[in-house]
């Protein structure tokens, strides 16, 4: 017995490697590129690179014209000291990088589901990282992506790692910001607010539902350090400028540090925390749907379920005889041929099948 512990007792209380609070989590690995190149709800590579373009011209266009127009009125530079401006710049930023990275899939690797002529969007990627293994693989190689990098077909480039990192500072901003301002400030209501105070969170839910890069539980941690960086320059901007606040009454070093530091670390270790588990298990929704919806597809469909991914069907499935051993009369005419239908739909000659117990 172990004098100070019992370790049997302390290796129970630590999550498995499955586990998404294992510290493992927290990296930006073990995920297919895929994953960043395509969609569970776009029938093909090259429609989700479509949508990731103009998703980028859209909200970027909406960034440059507030910008100039706050640079008209004199605003500027103090435009970029608000959390919302940071909160636009991070959602603009990795919508950009989403969109050059689904280029660079689209351009250099191919996802070849050319021999398995049955496979459906779904069987792409459904977001789950365990289930979707699961399901690739029941589909044969639907979805594999041939490229360069043979050797480890699903190490992330530093790209990948760049786009899922922004990816996770634009939601947990983002939607921390709305909540925020509709909670706390509401103070203008033209359209650049309604615009960077909704609009920026419809657009964030929208890419929820249809991205497939997953949104693991611990990632949360990466936007404490845009939080953090957050915090420093506010408080350097009250030490060493004349700027009075950010936002009055609510961020203000000098005569509300009360509830200024409540606020600071109100919104970075509780509110941007809350915001990616809703994200989470919301992505989790969205991919129990579509793993149930694919169930009852391949469930419906003969063509689907009958295939093994390569485009043939599986004897196990083939109702047919075993040769049988005992010696026929001369006289007798030659057995039929059997014949099985094959996925595409024509017709093969199946003969001398070796014995199989499946069978």
């Amino acid at each position: 017995m172990p004098i100070f512990c019992d370790f049997e007792q302390v290796e129970r209380c630590v999550p498995s490697r499955n586990s998404e609070l294992h510290p493992r989590k927290i990296k930006l690995s073990g995920v297919p590129r895929r994953r960043f190149y395509r969609s569970s709800l776009f029938p093909s590579q090259l429609i989700y690179c479509v949508y990731r373009g103009l998703l980028a011209a859209y909200f970027v266009a909406w960034f440059i014209v507030q910008i100039v127009s706050k640079a008209l009125e004199g605003e500027q530079p103090k435009h970029f000291i608000y959390l919302t401006t940071w909160a636009e710049t991070a959602l603009n930023l990795h919508l950009i990088a989403s969109f050059f990275t689904c280029l660079y899939g689209y351009l250099n690797e191919t996802i070849d589901n050319s021999d398995n002529p049955s496979s459906t969007s779904s069987e792409i990627d459904l977001g789950n990282e365990k289930s979707n293994d699961k399901l690739l693989s029941a589909t044969g190689r639907a979805g594999q992506i041939y490229s360069a990098h043979e050797d480890e077909p699903d190490k992330l480039l530093w790209f990948h790692k760049l786009s899922w990192v922004l990816y996770s500072f634009a939601l947990d901003v983002g939607l921390s910001v709305t909540i925020a301002f509709w909670a706390l400030l509401r103070t203008e209501f033209d359209a650049f607010s309604w615009h960077c105070h909704l609009v920026n969170s419809v657009g964030l839910i929208l890419d929820l539902i249809v991205s497939d890069v997953p949104i693991r539980l611990l990632h949360f941690t990466w936007t404490w350090s845009f939080g953090l960086s957050y915090i420093l320059m506010t408080w350097l901007l009250h030490k060493y400028s004349s700027l009075p606040y950010i936002y009055e009454g609510v961020l203000d070093w000098g005569d509300y540090r009360v509830i200024t530091l409540f606020v600071v670390f109100g919104v970075c270790f509780a509110l941007v925390p809350g915001c990616h588990i809703f994200a989470h298990w919301f992505q989790r929704g969205r991919n129990a749907i579509l793993t149930r919806r694919y169930q009852k597809l391949t469930n419906s469909s003969p063509d689907i379920s009958d295939s093994d991914g390569f485009g043939n069907t599986p004897l196990k499935n083939l109702d047919l005889e075993a040769p049988k051993t005992v010696a026929q009369p001369s006289c007798r005419s030659p057995q039929k041929k059997q014949r099985g239908r094959t996925v595409s739909g024509n017709y093969a000659k199946l003969e001398n099948l070796p014995y199989s117990d499946d069978m």
